[in-house]
């Protein structure tokens, strides 16, 4: 990562008026690796000498890096030399240097990667330890790759060569295996033998695959329409989900808003499910995973919690599972939509229900 060389307002702002810092400073340090990961902006923790020790899910994803080879490593010689300037590394020690000072300090910056650049914003907050620091990294601009400017760090070499060992690794070196459908069904068959619940195990990995997704569109957004995903009307957004759900192969997703004007609901509709062709469990076992994964995408998207509930009565027939639709309503309408799809019909009879119920 390097900054352009383009002059830009460095002058610090004041703790809190922007950016990722705006809410009340966290006490990061009581906070588990997995809350660390359903953070929306990057958050880095760095030993006073460098040392990278904390790297959340947010920041591998947007600057599409593995903290597997970034943790340990020296922020400022090994993953990002372009750093150790005194816009960057000299901010950070004079913070480290003054413990009585202002709690956080923000200052804009400009990362430079392969595949372009990103104008950010970096907030220092202090750790409950004097030699620590944490980095708050908010994106704000993705732009075009400046030419020559990109210079693989050092660190990140080790991406090379490895797949003689057995290992894989996706455009933004994640590291992935290959596994088929039929992989999912022995899953479950072990929760099964183990007295796992499919259900509630299926709808949990469905919430947990949902927040890294929203956390990975979050780039997607600011490289395909140079706005954050939240700021993106919700058809739009969502367009981007059905890209990244086709293209990971968990089938075709449509999304339908013409109904929520009458009925304050709107429908997501799933086909080719990999659910329905790798599980032989029953059609609303199917789903679950996909109820799970859209009400937590949802959630980041709207900023607020949503119920989806799967149309069951839809699920009948020759081709059950292979497609469904999901019918979308706000949290404390969940009730009603629970109770409209009980009374059984087709999408259209519990939409028309719901339009029924509302105030």
């Amino acid at each position: 990562m390097c900054p352009y060389e383009i002059e830009i307002d460095d002058t610090p702002s004041e703790p809190g008026s922007d950016g990722p810092g705006a809410v009340d400073l966290v006490p990061l340090e009581s906070l588990s690796e997995a809350q660390l990961d359903e953070l929306p902006y990057g958050v880095i923790c760095v030993h006073r000498e460098g040392t990278i020790l904390r790297y959340n899910l947010a920041e591998a994803r947007l600057a599409r890096l593995d903290r597997a080879l970034v943790r340990g490593k020296n922020f400022f010689t090994q993953v990002a030399p372009c750093t150790a300037r005194p816009e960057f590394q000299g901010r950070i020690e004079a913070f480290l240097a003054n413990p009585g000072g202002a709690p956080s300090e923000r200052f804009p910056y400009l990362f430079d990667f392969s595949f372009g650049a990103q104008l950010v914003t970096v907030e220092l907050m202090r750790s409950q330890w004097p030699d620590r620091v944490y980095l708050l990294i908010n994106r704000r601009q993705i732009l075009p790759v400046r030419a020559d400017a990109f210079r693989p760090a050092p660190a990140l070499a080790a991406w090379e060569g490895e797949a003689p060992a057995g290992v894989r690794r996706d455009e933004r070196a994640q590291r992935y295996v290959q596994m088929p459908g039929a992989a999912l069904g022995r899953l479950l068959a072990a929760a099964q033998r183990l007295g796992v619940d499919a259900d509630v195990l299926l709808t949990e990995w469905g919430v947990e695959w949902g927040r890294r997704a929203g956390i990975e569109l979050e780039a997607w957004a600011l490289e395909t329409y140079d706005t954050p995903l939240r700021q993106l009307p919700i058809g739009q957004a969502l367009a981007l989900v059905a890209s990244r759900f086709a293209e990971q192969g968990w089938g075709t997703l449509t999304a339908d808003f013409a109904p929520a004007p009458q009925s304050g609901a709107f429908v997501i509709r799933i086909d080719r499910s990999i659910w329905q062709e790798s599980l032989r469990l029953g059609a609303l076992h199917q789903h679950c995973f996909s109820e799970g994964f859209l009400r937590a995408l949802l959630a980041r998207l709207a900023s607020r919690k949503l119920s989806v509930q799967v149309v069951a009565s839809a699920l009948d027939g020759e081709n059950a599972g292979s497609s469904a639709d999901f019918l979308v309503v706000a949290e404390e309408r969940a009730g009603a939509l629970r109770q409209a799809i009980e009374g059984g019909g087709s999408t259209a009879d519990i939409l028309q229900q719901l339009g029924k119920a509302l105030p």
